[in-house]
């Protein structure tokens, strides 16, 4: 049997954060946050005013419970281009409010029964109102983009349409995983395409809506919806890769165990003779599914590295300052905290395997 490698995805980029990621950074990254943390259940009972009291609140808290990393991308945006965080509150909370109603979405699709160590809102309030809930946030979401103004309304518009084409076109039954003879190149592809419509499109919005209160010009608005949607790319590769850090090892080696990590290897490993992707999607010993995550986690890695640095060289055409040098450091403040967790699921899991041995 191999033995596993001692290696800790994530320490690498987590040890970097210290650098990149400075006091003064740190500090007004997290202002931002509090403040609009302070201001957001006025902003979004203020969103459902129409809605009963009951009803607003429920969906009030939803929101609320949120990391806010999107709407925190907004504000820096805003401010970069030398717009008032205030003035980009009210985008803030409209953006927040379709990610809440995307995960009520993406909870029931996927049956998680939990979110962020809370019950999922379909197991709370049932699957027909999850879905009627998630149907009002998102109808609500574009009527106060509406008010914001018109190109506010179709930045959010497209953002909604692209992500429910991204959570479509990422179901792929498991058996189907099996029998696909799609290239290497073919998966990768398709991959991409997911991630940027399912999470770049978000994130695009929320940048694109914070130059947008800024005043900017179209030219910078294309800019900033560029940054945000590199960032999305890699926050969605350093979720997966938490994924693959994560899945269940040292069990009786049954095909669905692993299925659910079939495509990601298929898209990062290059074909080998070790390995390839109708057999990682197929029957597998625990430990030759290992050196298959292994290597797709050092790949997953690098390119985390590539978007980041894709994102800061879309800020080309934005006026430097003080606050453009905040924001090449914003891409890290939202992805490293991924990283550093998946370098914990990784030393735990390292420590339980030299255990067992």
């Amino acid at each position: 049997m191999h033995k596993r490698r001692g290696r800790i995805v994530g320490l690498r980029s987590g040890s970097m954060a210290m650098d990149r990621l400075d006091d003064e950074f740190a500090i007004h990254w997290d202002e931002l946050r509090a403040d609009l943390a302070n201001r957001l259940p006025e902003l979004t009972l203020s969103l459902f005013r129409d809605l009963p009291t009951v009803q607003a609140t429920v969906i009030a808290l939803l929101i609320e419970n949120g990391k806010k990393l999107r709407a925190g991308l907004l504000l820096a945006v805003c401010e970069a281009l030398g717009g008032s965080a205030a003035r980009a509150l009210p985008s803030a909370a409209v953006i927040e409010c379709v990610h809440a109603a995307s995960l009520i979405h993406d909870d029931l699709v996927d049956g998680d029964r939990t979110r962020r160590d809370r019950p999922a809102t379909w197991v709370v309030h049932g699957s027909r109102r999850a879905v009627l809930l998630a149907d009002v946030m998102f109808a609500t979401a574009l009527h106060r983009s509406a008010e914001l103004g018109k190109q506010e309304m179709i930045t959010v518009s497209h953002a909604i349409a692209m992500l429910a084409v991204g959570a479509y076109e990422e179901q792929v039954d498991s058996h189907e995983l099996e029998t696909s003879h799609a290239s290497h190149a073919m998966q990768r592809a398709r991959y991409d395409r997911i991630i940027r419509l399912k999470t770049g499109s978000l994130f695009a919005a929320a940048a694109e809506l914070g130059a947008l209160a800024a005043g900017a010009r179209p030219a910078l608005r294309r800019a900033a919806s560029e940054f945000g949607a590199r960032i999305g790319e890699a926050y969605q590769i350093a979720d997966d890769l938490h994924d693959v850090l994560s899945a269940p090892r040292g069990e009786s080696p049954l095909q669905d165990r692993y299925r659910s990590q079939a495509s990601l290897l298929a898209a990062f490993d290059e074909p080998s003779e070790r390995s390839t992707g109708a057999n990682r999607a197929g029957a597998q010993l625990p430990e030759s599914f290992l050196l298959d995550a292994e290597h797709t986690a050092t790949a997953m890695e690098k390119e985390i590295g590539r978007r980041i640095q894709l994102a800061r060289e879309a800020l080309a055409p934005l006026p430097a300052g003080p606050r453009l040098a905040f924001l090449h450091r914003a891409p890290y403040a939202i992805v490293d905290p991924i990283l550093l967790a998946a370098a914990r699921t990784r030393s735990a899991d390292l420590a339980v395997g030299s255990l067992a041995r």
